[in-house]
């Protein structure tokens, strides 16, 4: 055998620059899988893990008991959600996305010590760096889903069964040898590997049905090493078979409590059958090229040549094994050591590692069950990077085999550096879009409107991206998701009110006409058989009783081959809007009416108001009053008068309300749909509208306003009786009630004793004497179990600091004292200032300065621990005008 270079018989220099090449390596993945990292939605699989993790442990695993994983991942993923807290608005796809980086960082670091082991140190930083750049690692390093972990697992039963026999046979062979860090003659320090084998092997089931084609791969690996040092005269050798063949035996007691599921998962899938034997050799030849170019290059789009990348692969798995003969031929420099014999003996575990599995899945989906997917291969692909380091380490050819490895190592570089661009860049890999289409869904979603998902296991979707969090003191929300009913089941409820209160419904379908052993008939399952008679007729029922009904389609095509819900809805409701969003997998949400459900009868109601002699606003409804941090719901009836031929396109309403002083507190522009151009003379359209109310809005009695515009222009239509305000019409007036969900605020400017300044803004840099001004002040009392009433005093000082006119007036106005505000309730209040005429032109600063009402003593202003105390804090500059 060749003499390897490990860093024990390197000079120091050269270890020094090994340590600092190995360190730039690891450093250089984590960045490249911190770049990007969660910049787009999660997809559907990455949904199911962050909804699982948000389950209880006993209910997770009792859902993952009927689902196509195991439970270990996702329970990683709960308790690290525990630790990080993601938010949709702080790093949800970023921080979910941790564990996977983590583990492909492992792995990255564990292909070192594998490769110097095989082939020496200057292959294994090599081997580092390749698969610190690899698209197939990056791909999967930035997933939330359970592929890293388990490969970094696998990798680890692989190094662990090297250092067991190595430290039991080879030192055994060997008693001069010195001894590995860590080991012992007594054979304690071999034992924990074995130790370690057994727990990353049951870990790595529980993690993931596919593991089992590693422990396949690993014990032919094991055989074959025993078989290979049979002719080593080592009592001992027995004795490290026994126990590795016991080894097996414990990784299968840990995993016994979940070996009847596994089987039963096996014998009779509760999922339906997505994936399908392949139908021609084509197919199979395609999927081959698919696997073989991953290894190399990552996934591809699925209409990508990959065959010139499969040759390369091939011919790279090529050289490595002549290299491999070459190296284990007899004609030897030396004699082996007795290490040198134990590793030999290892000399194709990795290519069986790779390949062992992959050919499995490949025999069983062709002929028990479709198993193969280019996913599931990243489990066993890392060590192909140790395979690729060899092959371009060794390669030789004639004087200038140098360049020559210099070249091609340059080439798998650019090759992967193009790879990650089109991975992180190339719209073609861009997941589909459920952050976008949830948060769109949950703004146009009203009192009376369904939500039919389809197919219906994607509901996940709408449970991880559906707003639940209350952000800034603007933040809003809609009702919460209140049911997840099955299409068949569901018992669709009397048409209610449109309230804020109105429960958001989910209806999920099953796969039309599918097979019934389908989540084995459990009443929870997510996978579910529907019949196509029973689906149609919960659907006639559903029409005739909910106002719209939004359908969010992904894989549609696979629960409902025969589009039986597609053709329903086409033919039994008017499509109102289309919105397809990008990604791999065609997300489209749509909107229908039923034509079951008709607007009221023009007759029969009052008429209110015209708007530009085109529109009449026949009837409306508006809830009484409305919580802070919710919506308001509107649901308007809308004729479109017959004398008009045909209306305008651009037409938009302008919902808004305003508080006693005429002051604008809250306002939500919007389209109908369909838009105004398709109304027909003389019909009547309904058209349902919300506001959403900010959270820090004051308490107490609002006027309700409703424009009409030109959206184009921005003009609003002539309105007989509009107001000058708002160019509009009162519908009626609306009490705002004190917010029941605390928000996530951003960072306090100052405290003055247990109330927090969040944010002042003057309306404008520029002040002119005399014209009012308008100062926006948020507030956010803490918990404390003093209460008082505080004044807020606005000051102008000049360039000398001097004041020369201020201004004050109670937190809150005397209608909502601060004594009466609960805790952690923002409070958003506007000042007006009026500069006296008089003043002198120049820059001034506007200060604030907070002082109790009972004897006008200032409250100091604290604004970070290391600066002192302040009598007041400057919250802008203005320039007054001359006259």
């Amino acid at each position: 055998m060749k003499s390897r270079i490990t860093s024990s018989n390197l000079p120091h220099a050269d270890r020094d620059w090994q340590r600092l090449l190995l360190l730039a390596g690891l450093l250089v993945a984590f960045a490249l899988r911190l770049f990007q990292l969660g910049a787009e939605s999660l997809w559907y699989d990455e949904t199911v893990s962050v909804a699982l993790a948000r389950q209880t442990i006993p209910a997770l695993i009792a859902h993952t008991a009927r689902d196509i994983h195991p439970p270990a991942y996702y329970i990683l993923l709960h308790i690290w959600q525990w630790v990080a807290t993601p938010t949709l608005a702080h790093g949800l796809e970023f921080l979910y996305a941790w564990p996977s980086l983590a583990a492909g960082l492992l792995i990255v670091a564990l292909l070192y010590p594998l490769a110097r082991r095989f082939h020496g140190a200057k292959t294994a930083l090599l081997a580092l760096w390749l698969a610190a750049i690899n698209p197939f690692h990056l791909w999967y390093s930035q997933e939330v889903r359970m592929y890293t972990l388990g490969g970094a697992l696998g990798l680890f039963c692989l190094w662990a069964l090297l250092r067991y026999i190595t430290e039991n046979v080879g030192l055994a062979l060997d008693p001069e040898q010195p001894l590995p860090q860590g080991a012992s003659r007594s054979g304690f320090g071999a034992k924990r590997w074995l130790f370690s084998y057994v727990l990353s092997g049951a870990l790595g089931l529980y993690t993931l049905y596919y593991f089992l084609f590693v422990l396949a791969a690993l014990n032919l690996i094991g055989f074959i090493v025993f078989w290979r040092l049979r002719n080593i005269q080592l009592p001992q050798l027995r004795k490290v078979m026994r126990n590795w063949l016991g080894a097996q035996f414990f990784i299968g007691l840990l995993y016994a409590p979940w070996l009847p599921i596994l089987w039963r998962q096996a014998s009779d899938p509760p999922v339906p059958t997505w994936r399908t034997p392949w139908p021609t050799l084509t197919a199979l030849a395609q999927s081959i090229s698919e696997s073989l170019s991953a290894l190399l290059i990552g996934q591809r789009p699925p209409d990508a040549s990959l065959w010139p990348w499969a040759l390369i692969t091939v011919v790279v798995i090529a050289a490595y094994i002549y290299t491999k003969k070459k190296i284990g031929t007899p004609a030897l420099p030396h004699p082996l050591s007795p290490a040198e014999r134990v590793t030999l003996a290892f000399s194709d575990s990795l290519l069986l590692y790779i390949f062992v599995p992959i050919v499995l899945i490949y025999l069983i989906t062709l002929t028990i069950t479709p198993l193969y997917h280019v996913r599931y291969l990243f489990t066993y692909a890392p060590p192909f990077m140790i395979i690729l380091a060899q092959a371009l380490a060794s390669l030789r050819f004639g004087n200038g085999q140098r360049w020559l490895r210099l070249g091609a190592t340059a080439g798998i570089i650019l090759v992967s550096g193009w790879g990650l661009g089109e991975f992180w860049f190339n719209p073609r890999y861009r997941t589909d879009d459920h952050r976008t289409a949830v948060a769109q869904l949950a703004a146009q979603w009203r009192p009376g409107d369904l939500i039919l998902v389809n197919a219906g296991w994607v509901y996940t979707a709408l449970t991880t991206y559906w707003p639940t969090e209350l952000i800034g003191a603007e933040g809003a929300l809609p009702p919460p998701i209140t049911a997840l009913d099955r299409l068949t089941t569901h018992s669709a409820a009397a048409d209610q009110p449109m309230t804020n209160n109105h429960p958001v419904i989910v209806v999920r379908t099953g796969s039309v006409d599918g097979a019934p052993s389908l989540g084995w008939g459990e009443p929870d399952s997510d996978f579910y058989a529907i019949p196509a008679a029973e689906s149609m007729a919960a659907l006639t029922q559903i029409s005739a009783t909910y106002r719209r009904i939004w359908h969010y389609r992904l894989y549609d095509t696979v629960s409902d081959p025969q589009g039986v819900i597609r053709a329903w809805l086409d033919a039994h409701a008017e499509l109102l809007s289309d919105m397809p969003l990008p990604g791999r997998d065609y997300l489209r949400l749509q909107l229908y009416k039923p034509y079951t459900i008709q607007p009221a009868d023009p007759a029969a109601t009052a008429n209110l108001h015209e708007f530009g002699a085109a529109l009449r606003l026949q009837t409306t409804f508006t809830q009484p009053d409305v919580a802070a941090g919710t919506m308001l719901y509107l649901q308007t009836h809308w004729l479109a008068l017959p004398d008009i031929p045909q209306l305008p396109a651009a037409l938009s309403l302008s919902l808004r309300l305003y508080d006693g002083n005429g002051r604008l507190a809250a306002q939500q522009d919007a389209g109908p749909v369909p838009p105004t151009n398709h109304w027909q003379p003389g019909q009547v359209y309904a058209v349902p509208l919300a506001l959403p109310v900010p959270v820090a809005t004051i308490p107490g009695d609002y006027e309700l306003a409703l424009v009409v515009y030109d959206a184009q222009s921005g003009a609003p239509l002539p309105t007989p009786g509009a107001q000058a305000a708002s160019g509009g019409v009162t519908l009626g007036h609306v009490r705002v009630k004190v917010a029941t969900q605390l928000p996530e605020l951003s960072e306090k400017l100052a405290s003055f004793d247990y109330i927090d300044l969040i944010a002042a803004q003057l309306a404008s840099p520029q002040l002119t004497p005399a014209a009012p001004m308008d100062v926006r002040l948020i507030w956010r009392p803490r918990p404390n179990a003093y209460r008082d009433t505080y004044l807020a005093v606005l000051a102008l000082r000049n360039a000398q600091g001097a004041i020369i006119q201020s201004w004050s007036a109670p937190l809150g106005g005397w209608n909502y004292p601060s004594g009466q505000w609960p805790a952690g309730i923002p409070v958003q209040e506007w000042r007006q200032i009026v500069v006296e005429p008089n003043r002198p032109a120049g820059t001034y600063q506007v200060t604030l300065r907070v002082a109790r009402s009972s004897d006008n003593q200032t409250v100091p202003a604290h604004e970070a621990w290391w600066l002192p105390n302040k009598m007041e804090v400057v919250i802008g500059q203005v320039m007054i005008e001359p006259r």
